[in-house]
């Protein structure tokens, strides 16, 4: 690499297109009778799912389809999509779930309307009623044999050992050997853009067209693939010309 990068002052080529407004971001991203998607979310980190009524959401204005847990029992979990000899119990998300949440914020439903308005609104029409169940709240809670389960599985998903050189004969030599306990909060990107996705069907060519937020937006064709119920169609991700959301940095 001939450009030196450390140290440097290395002009930024992308400022003055956001900062004069011309980013474009999926929410700017309009398609002719294009529809919206609002979710409800769980409110408990652990719940049996008992009944759900959407009834009312579906008669709400503007409202084309409201989605259930029942209307996906079929499409099972996502699929695991990075694989590891060292996973024992993994949980793959379901795309509804069918009895049990497992944190805050789990999708639950759907509402599909003509606008984002109408769509948020009829959130406020679904019946959800939850069973609470004890929650994980901690790293040792987790660990305990004898505490709540969050996933049928267990709460481990995965037990490995990474050994570098001989650190028992090293501590062994020692002239003092501190223990010390670190707890690390959860790393997050607070990204400009939350995630946000938009797809559009063309019939005639059999293709799905996506544009996303994420820049790992490949990860989901097998998915999408998979919940369309047809291996044969194909699909194309298509970001915008600007993401805000990316992992973290």
């Amino acid at each position: 690499m001939g450009e030196r990068l450390l140290g440097a002052r290395v002009r930024r080529r992308e400022d003055a297109r956001l900062v004069t407004g011309r980013g474009r971001y999926v929410g700017d991203v309009g398609l002719p009778g294009m529809l919206h998607v609002a979710v409800l979310r769980s409110p408990h980190a652990h719940a049996r799912l008992v009944k759900i009524d959407a009834e009312a959401a579906r008669r709400r204005p503007g409202v084309v389809h409201v989605l259930v847990p029942a209307d996906v029992a079929a499409l099972g979990r996502l699929p695991l999509q990075v694989p590891h000899p060292s996973l024992a119990a993994p949980a793959c998300p379901e795309i509804l779930p069918q009895d049990v949440v497992s944190y805050v914020g789990q999708a639950v439903a759907l509402v599909v309307a003509k606008s984002a308005a109408q769509a948020e609104d009829a959130l406020a029409a679904l019946r959800v009623e939850y069973e609470p169940l004890p929650a994980v709240a901690t790293l040792e809670d987790a660990l305990r044999s004898d505490g709540p389960r969050v996933h049928a599985g267990g709460n481990v998903a995965a037990r490995f050992t990474q050994r570098v050189g001989d650190a028992a004969s090293a501590l062994a030599r020692a002239d003092v050997v501190l223990r010390e306990r670190f707890h690390l909060h959860r790393g997050a990107g607070m990204a400009m853009e939350t995630r946000g996705i938009l797809a559009r069907w063309d019939a005639e060519l059999g293709q799905l067209t996506v544009a996303t937020s994420g820049t790992r937006s490949s990860w989901g064709s097998p998915a999408r693939a998979r919940s369309s119920r047809s291996a044969t169609r194909s699909s194309t991700t298509a970001g915008p010309s600007c993401r805000g959301a990316s992992s973290c940095r």
